[in-house]
């Protein structure tokens, strides 16, 4: 199935992409003085294969998991704090909620893997395992783990898609994690 949906993503639209630049460089400014901003810009027009971008309904999507290699000493707190966070999604008081109200994006907390069980409505619960195991002393998940988890992302993307978002922002929220990704 993941096969499947790989093939499904195509190139970014390049004759978009050009029309997008067109647009910003006859914007009277000077050229290219937005930045990253303008790249952005061009790139989502490639995403979305139109250079006229219609206004957005935007959502947040923050996967939260417990990262096993904590057992090693490598964060400054422990893993309740992805729980507690994870929780403070939901009141609104992290900076993801902060900034996500500056832009006008709704937040989603997804449980994907947080070891305590939280009982919290906002949350969305699909978790796949109770964190994941210590990736120093054997593999972190299993390939199907691993599988769930992408499909489960693809899936929820899927919903607010339905539910009439049309940007979608991805995030990881889990104490440990930063290890990983290093």
């Amino acid at each position: 199935m993941l096969q499947e949906m790989l093939q499904q993503i195509s190139p970014l639209d390049s004759a978009a992409m050009e029309a997008a630049r067109q647009h910003w460089d006859a914007i009277a400014k000077p050229l290219h003085s937005l930045g990253r901003l303008e790249d952005l810009v061009v790139q989502l027009a490639g995403i979305t294969g139109t250079a006229n971008l219609p206004p957005r309904k935007k959502a947040v999507l923050i996967f939260c998991a417990d990262n096993g290699v904590v057992a090693e000493g490598v964060t400054q707190t422990t893993q309740a704090v992805t729980a507690a966070v994870t929780r403070n999604f939901t009141k609104g008081i992290t900076s993801v909620n902060a900034l996500s109200r500056v832009c006008g994006a709704d937040v989603f907390p997804v449980d994907i893997g947080v070891a305590e069980e939280l009982h919290c409505d906002g949350i969305i619960s699909r978790k796949i395992a109770a964190g994941t195991r210590n990736f120093a002393h054997e593999p972190a998940m299993t390939r199907e783990q691993a599988e769930r988890a992408i499909l489960t992302g693809i899936a929820l993307v899927g919903e607010k898609v339905a539910a009439g978002y049309n940007l979608i922002i991805t995030g990881e929220m889990g104490i440990g994690n930063t290890t990983t990704s290093s």
